[in-house]
């Protein structure tokens, strides 16, 4: 997916080597996209926020998520 392409207060999918997680995106840091990490069924953040840049959102953000 392209960052040009993401919502703010959206939920994504995001491949990481351990596996696909949802994340919310929650805006921009200087040069960073930031993300935290989401979970669907209860609701609610469950990770620290991280962020990543043009080139990783590309590779890592999938999709928007079916909530």
């Amino acid at each position: 997916m392209k960052a040009k392409d993401l919502k703010a207060e959206s939920i994504y999918v995001c491949s990481t080597p351990q596996g696909d997680i949802h994340v919310l995106f929650y805006g921009m840091s200087q040069d960073k996209y930031v993300f935290i990490p989401y979970d669907l069924q209860k609701r609610h953040y469950n990770g620290r926020p991280n962020g990543l840049t043009e080139k990783e959102v590309s590779k890592q953000i999938k999709s928007m998520a079916q909530a």
